[in-house]
């Protein structure tokens, strides 16, 4: 069973993915299972993917239709074997000890939630942004949860899902799900999960990299289901007080603060006023009331500026509360307005810095892809040469090895050859011997010889001297 199920639901985010997936494959803590869940994409983002899983085994892939972001943690939950489960965006991506510290920790307290901090950025400059995801006050305690810290327990934190480490159980002993909202998907899932655990830690570390400002982002498309807020927000107060978990008037407070927040902050992405006025006659007149939020003091919020913006909405048509929004505020409200206006003044001259380097990084990487045409071309005729020069390079081996069989031949024939001379030397000798034994035997012949010829001469003398008295005895006795 690997520690760490990180469930990934991805939608054409091919432009984004690999960094994202990158980032999954480089965490120092490597006993986790990667489950992405292509939601119907239409891009290439599952070509990605299946390359990805192909190159690791831990990364496993579903594919299903296009449902939602919702729909799809789920179906990523029901096939997650961990000990804990890590809900991720296709787009963002981690520290590469991200999930090390946040399992450390959360074995350290036995912790059934570990949440951590995080850092926004542009997604076009890549300028860093401000925003807090662990917000104060801060519980005091190491480890805490809705009975101990209620008065801030939804508003310390959002309800996104990327910077929580969640013990896999909490969802399967309690039977939580997402829900299957286009927008907002997120808020009933993290809020049950944290409102159940017994045991929440932290991590005071931006291990998270969030991206902002991407067109293709959902959180660009509110304005097509302005009710998500209400739905979302309504459907988790409904399941908190079915399970007496919103009884106290801190945790209560604390519920409204977070869902006002909510409301105020998704008024941005109305995308013109006849939307703006419409959202704003729903929440006066229908949602605030549903909520049972229509009647506080704007005492009871814990930002000022979001105590005058209540009393504005209640008492003010929409064009006037659309002034409050800017105008309106606390002191501090200003300062803060005035301090957003000056970054994004900022934001846009980095901006407009960036394009310009963009538009010279282009030309230098149009000068240096022609390089790179002239720079193959001469890689090519070197290669042919190279080719040349192997092809030689075999056929003089090839000579050689001739050659070095002909001399190993030759040396043998030498030392064959010299065998054979030592052999006729020797043969030589035995013959001048012979011939020297031959020479002396024949001498001595021939002395015998003559010595034999002298006694043949005085032996004939004799026999003719014989001969002779014979034949003179013979005529005598006649």
């Amino acid at each position: 069973m690997p520690l760490i199920s990180v469930i990934i639901p991805v939608y054409n985010t091919e432009s984004y993915l690999r960094q994202c997936l990158d980032s999954m494959l480089a965490q120092t803590l490597s006993d986790i299972e990667i489950i992405c869940v292509d939601d119907g994409s239409t891009d290439f983002s599952p070509g990605i993917l299946q390359s990805y899983g192909e190159k690791d085994s831990r990364i496993k892939i579903i594919n299903q239709a296009n449902k939602g972001a919702g729909a799809a943690r789920n179906t990523g939950l029901e096939a997650a074997a961990g000990e804990y489960v890590f809900f991720f965006d296709s787009d963002d991506y981690l520290k590469e000890n991200a999930l090390e510290d946040m399992y450390s920790r959360a074995q350290e307290l036995d912790a059934d939630i570990c949440i951590c901090n995080a850092q926004d950025f542009d997604s076009d400059s890549g300028e860093k942004l401000y925003h807090n995801y662990l917000r104060p006050p801060l519980p005091e305690n190491e480890t805490f949860n809705i009975d101990s810290f209620p008065e801030y327990f939804f508003t310390f934190t959002s309800s996104v899902t990327w910077n929580k480490l969640i013990r896999r159980r909490i969802f399967t002993d309690y039977a939580i799900s997402f829900d299957s909202l286009r927008h907002i998907n997120d808020v009933r899932g993290i809020f049950l999960a944290m409102a159940r655990a017994k045991r929440i830690a932290l991590v005071n570390k931006k291990l998270v990299f969030y991206r902002t400002n991407r067109k293709e982002s959902l959180m660009n498309t509110y304005a097509e289901q302005a009710d998500s807020v209400f739905m979302a927000y309504s459907g988790l107060k409904a399941e908190l007080e079915s399970a007496n978990l919103l009884a106290g008037e801190q945790i209560r407070r604390s519920f409204n603060n977070k869902v006002w927040d909510i409301f105020i902050f998704t008024m941005r992405y109305c995308n013109s006023y006849a939307d703006f006025e419409m959202y704003v006659n729903k929440l006066k007149n229908e949602w605030l009331g549903a909520l049972e939020m229509q009647n506080l003091s704007k005492e009871y919020f814990y930002n000022a500026d979001r105590g005058v913006q209540y009393e504005y909405l209640l008492s003010h048509s929409a064009g006037d509360f659309l002034f409050t929004l800017f105008c309106c505020r606390s002191d501090s409200g200003k300062k803060a307005t005035q301090k957003a206006m000056r970054q994004k003044a900022k934001s846009r001259k980095l901006k407009r810095e960036n394009e310009r380097q963009n538009e010279q990084a282009e030309k230098l990487l149009a000068d240096i892809s022609a390089l790179k045409g002239r720079v193959e071309a001469k890689d090519c005729k070197i290669e042919q040469k190279n080719d040349k020069i192997k092809k030689l390079r075999e056929k003089s081996e090839l000579k050689n090895a001739k050659i070095d069989m002909l001399q190993a031949s030759l040396k043998k024939e030498r030392e064959i050859s010299q065998q054979q001379r030592c052999e006729l030397k020797n043969a030589r000798h035995q013959i001048s011997k012979q011939a020297s034994d031959i020479s002396r035997q024949s001498a001595i012949i021939e002395r015998q010889n003559r010595l034999l010829g002298r006694r043949l001469v005085r032996l004939a003398v004799k026999i003719s001297a014989a001969a002779a008295n014979i034949k003179k005895r013979f005529k005598h006795g006649r």
